[in-house]
């Protein structure tokens, strides 16, 4: 794993689903070694955990979209703000109410479909985006690679809490 500056995950539960701060970490440092983005100085990331209900709220107010979705990332690395940013790299909110659904229809475990969606949410941070055939290509292929290589945080979860 590369050396990577300190990274602070600053985690909110609006939501009765508990999601172990220390499990997230783990993931997001994981990921973070993988993304070819040099972090220069300690960094953070705000991460809020909530319901349908409330994520179709964000995705209405800030994409027009009126409906919900599992996780929604705001960047701070690039764009209009990126000059204010200072240490905070973004926000990602997932409905742990969508991602419960969504491992039901894929068969796969709460525990996997979460951090592949957080993964997802981490690489749109660091301007990923799936938007056309050759992104989606991209984007995909970093999440499986982050995800092989993150299998046994992913198994772990209940010793990480």
């Amino acid at each position: 794993m590369k050396k990577l500056p300190p990274i602070s995950l600053i985690l909110r539960h609006k939501q009765s689903a508990k999601i172990s701060r220390k499990w997230l970490l783990a993931i997001l440092q994981n990921a973070v070694s993988e993304i070819p983005y040099h972090l220069d100085h300690s960094s953070e990331l705000n991460v809020l955990l909530t319901n349908n209900k409330n994520i179709r709220f964000f995705n209405q107010n800030f994409r027009s979209i009126d409906r919900s979705t599992d996780v929604l990332s705001f960047s701070l690395l690039e764009g209009s703000f990126s000059e204010f940013r200072g240490e905070l790299l973004g926000d990602i909110i997932i409905s742990t109410e969508m991602i419960t659904v969504q491992a039901k229809q894929h068969r796969r475990s709460f525990e996997y479909e979460f951090a592949h969606i957080f993964i997802h949410g981490i690489l749109h941070i660091f301007g990923y985006d799936h938007q056309n055939a050759r992104e989606t290509k991209t984007m995909k292929g970093l999440e499986r690679k982050i995800l092989t290589r993150c299998k046994d945080i992913i198994r772990e979860y209940p010793k990480l809490k």
